[in-house]
C-alpha cells in the first residue's frame, strides 16, 4: 500500500475512534437518563421533567451517528447475497463502487433535506426542557454528513485496494 493509502487508513481509524467515543457517550447518557427516571418514579415517587426528552435527544443522535461506524468497517447492510452471486472479479469491484456512489447520493439528499427541515423548525422549542427543537432535528444532517464522510473514506480505500490489485496482477503477468 502506498503512502496515500496509509494516510487514508489512519484517518479511517481515527474517525472510527471518534465515532465510537461519541456513540459510547450518547449511549451512556441515554442509559443514565432512563435509569434516573425509573429510580425517581419508583423510589422517590416523583418524576424529573427533563430525563425523557434528554434521553430521546441522545437516542436520536446515537441512531444518526453510529451507522457511520458500520460503514467504515464495511459492515453496513447490503444485498450481499445477490451481489456475491451476480458479480465476479473486476465487475464486482465496479458494482461495489456503483453501490457506494448510489448510497452517497441518497445520503447527500437526506442531508440536504434534513438541513432544510432543521432550518424550518429553528424557532420552535421542546415542550418540557425548552431547548430548541432544532437540537434534535440537526442530528439528521450531521449524521448524514458523518455517513457521507465514511462512504468517501471507504470508497477511496476500495479504489486504492483495486489499484494495488491491478499493479500486482500486472507485475505477475510480466
Amino acid at each position: 500500500m502506498n503512502k496515500f493509502g496509509n494516510t487514508i487508513n489512519k484517518i479511517s481509524r481515527g474517525y472510527t475512534r471518534i465515532l465510537i467515543f461519541l456513540s459510547g457517550l450518547l449511549l451512556l447518557g441515554t442509559v443514565f437518563c432512563v435509569v434516573l427516571a425509573v429510580l425517581n418514579r419508583t423510589i422517590i415517587k416523583t418524576s424529573m421533567f427533563w430525563t425523557e426528552e434528554a434521553a430521546r435527544i441522545m437516542l436520536v443522535w446515537l441512531a444518526m451517528i453510529a451507522p457511520s461506524i458500520q460503514i467504515i468497517s464495511d459492515e453496513h447492510f447490503r444485498m450481499v447475497f445477490f451481489y456475491n452471486r451476480l458479480f465476479k472479479g473486476k465487475a464486482a469491484d465496479a458494482a461495489w463502487l456503483a453501490i457506494e456512489a448510489f448510497c452517497m447520493l441518497v445520503v447527500t439528499y437526506i442531508m440536504i433535506y434534513g438541513y432544510r427541515l432543521t432550518y424550518q423548525v429553528r424557532n420552535q422549542q421542546l415542550p418540557t426542557i425548552k431547548a430548541p427543537i432544532s437540537l434534535m432535528y440537526s442530528a439528521v444532517p450531521v449524521g448524514m454528513g458523518c455517513m457521507l464522510f465514511a462512504f468517501l473514506l471507504c470508497s477511496i480505500g476500495k479504489i486504492i485496494e483495486m489499484s494495488d490489485k491491478n499493479k500486482l496482477s500486472e507485475q505477475k503477468g510480466e
